[in-house]
């Protein structure tokens, strides 16, 4: 894997994981004076783990090539 993907795919399971963290722990965001829903974490969570799930089975798939 390249190192470029490879950090893509880390960063985005951090970024999934500190959507986690904000849901569980209530944390309250605001941005620009609006206030950010917590079910915009959670389709985050979503977004980011899918996202790095694909980048990881791509790696996969290459491999094999």
């Amino acid at each position: 894997m390249k190192t470029g993907t490879f950090i893509a795919m880390i960063f985005l399971i951090l970024v999934g994981i500190a959507h986690i963290f904000r849901a569980i722990m209530q944390v309250d965001v605001t941005a620009g004076g609006y206030y950010v829903p917590m079910w915009m974490s959670w389709a985050a969570v979503v977004l980011t783990f899918a996202l790095s799930a694909a980048i990881w089975n791509e790696h996969r798939n290459k491999k094999g090539d």
